[in-house]
């Protein structure tokens, strides 16, 4: 999360305007998406859409104990019924929390209280584990915990009907 406004940061300062970290589920349905926009992925720099977060913000001096490589080394893991579906570490991010501000302002202001997320740990989004694991469907519970951040926790339901 951004602690206050800032645009065009460099890599090497940006993590400075970093207020906290905590627990993200991103709820994209890549799957129908794929089709809708001929790639996997939304567009990084407008994912707008469904999140579940928290449960509580962590502050970088907390978490400066796990630094490591690109980011901390903090265990994620996710669970589907209680069974589990993927993890990892966060320090096995490809842009590190430094890359993540930077690229988000350039161009743009961010605003105090901006969220910035940075992907899933390892295996811990449903579609890189196509053909080993089920798609998620409703009455699935999905848990996610990240070492030091908690866990969020929701219940998959059925589309409303029209």
């Amino acid at each position: 999360m951004i602690a206050h406004g800032c645009s065009n940061l460099d890599a090497a300062t940006a993590e400075q305007h970093i207020a906290g970290y905590l627990v993200h589920c991103d709820w994209t349905a890549r799957d129908l998406s794929a089709g809708q926009m001929g790639f996997v992925y939304s567009p990084s720099k407008s994912k707008d859409t469904s999140t579940s977060l928290g449960p509580f913000l962590v502050t970088p001096d907390e978490l400066e104990p796990h630094r490591s490589g690109k980011g901390y080394a903090l265990r994620m893991d996710a669970h589907v019924n209680g069974r589990h579906y993927g993890g990892g570490s966060r320090d096995e991010i490809h842009w590190s929390f430094g890359e993540l501000p930077a690229h988000a302002s350039r161009g743009t202001t961010l605003r105090a209280g901006d969220l910035l997320a940075g992907g899933p740990g390892g295996t811990g989004c449903v579609l890189e584990l196509a053909g080993r694991r089920d798609c998620l469907a409703p009455g699935d519970t999905v848990r996610v915990d990240v070492q030091e951040l908690g866990a969020v926790s929701a219940r998959i339901t059925a589309p409303e009907q029209p």
